[in-house]
């Protein structure tokens, strides 16, 4: 259950404003942890319907 994803952006940075470019940087930064972090919500919503399930062992049926 390992799977690596690189993430590219590129940046137009010049540096004649550092304020305003490290700002967008920071932006672009929460932008993509607030992606990852959104893809880890949903596998872990839906982990006891996916693994949990397929990792119980299934006991046998006595007294029917």
């Amino acid at each position: 259950m390992k799977e690596i994803k690189n993430i590219e952006e590129k940046l137009g940075l010049i540096g004649n404003d550092p304020i305003g470019e490290s700002a967008y940087v920071v932006e672009l930064i929460e932008k993509l942890e607030t992606k990852l972090q959104t893809g880890l919500d949903v596998i872990y919503e839906n982990m006891p319907d996916q693994f949990f399930k397929a990792m119980r062992r299934i006991l046998p049926c006595k007294n029917l």
